[in-house]
């Protein structure tokens, strides 16, 4: 009871007295008394206020059962969850591990990847591959050049490792708090990457 704000001079009043959050809150707590072993929650952050569902965030990180949660809050299902099975809009079905903000950074991959990509030249495309090719590389840029594939290993393995971490079975234990953070790192080692390519690509022009 105190965990969850009835302080001992609360605990001795009628619950009709109760606001309607205490309630809840009240509620909330009964059925974690139970000590269930799988918890099935429909739109939790409906029902419950900010300070209520506080609790329920830290009760379920020290949960030793399954939980399985329907929500439209990002948020909660950011702080809560480990895998996400998504109903996508062409009405397919995509689980992945992780919590929301993986999926949706999954999610906008996979549609990139399968965007037509238009063939058709720019009128301009021919006259700047022909002023590319009119100077030489320096030597700073012939230095790049031949460092650039390791980089580009180098950029690729930290994607991959930091992929890797999502995939753990016990990640929401060991890394649940570091999510955000790692999001951001996968974030930008992907556009190290692209960025990369990209250099990559030029220096090449240039030396043809």
């Amino acid at each position: 009871l105190e965990r969850f704000l009835f302080t001992g001079e609360m605990q001795h009043s009628l619950i009709g007295k109760l606001s309607g959050g205490e309630r809840r809150r009240l509620l909330l707590l009964g059925i974690l008394m139970s000590s269930p072993n799988v918890l099935l929650l429909d739109e939790p952050t409906n029902d419950l206020d900010v300070e209520t569902l506080g609790f329920l965030e830290e009760y379920l990180e020290t949960f030793a059962g399954p939980v399985i949660a329907v929500s439209h809050d990002r948020y909660f299902l950011d702080r809560v969850c480990t895998h996400i099975l998504a109903f996508e809009d062409d009405g397919t079905l995509f689980f992945t591990p992780g919590n929301y903000s993986y999926y949706a950074m999954k999610h906008r991959e996979r549609l990139a990847a399968i965007q037509p990509v238009s063939a058709k030249p720019t009128k301009e495309a021919p006259a700047r591959k022909e002023k590319s090719a009119q100077r030489r590389l320096k030597w700073s840029e012939k230095k790049e050049l031949e460092g650039m594939e390791d980089a580009i290993l180098k950029a690729e393995q930290e994607v991959a490792d930091i992929e890797a971490l999502f995939q753990l079975p016990d990640f929401h234990q060991k890394y649940g708090k570091q999510t955000n953070e790692l999001m951001e790192k996968l974030e930008h080692a992907k556009a190290e990457v692209a960025r990369l390519y990209a250099r990559w690509e030029e220096l090449e022009s240039i030396k043809e």
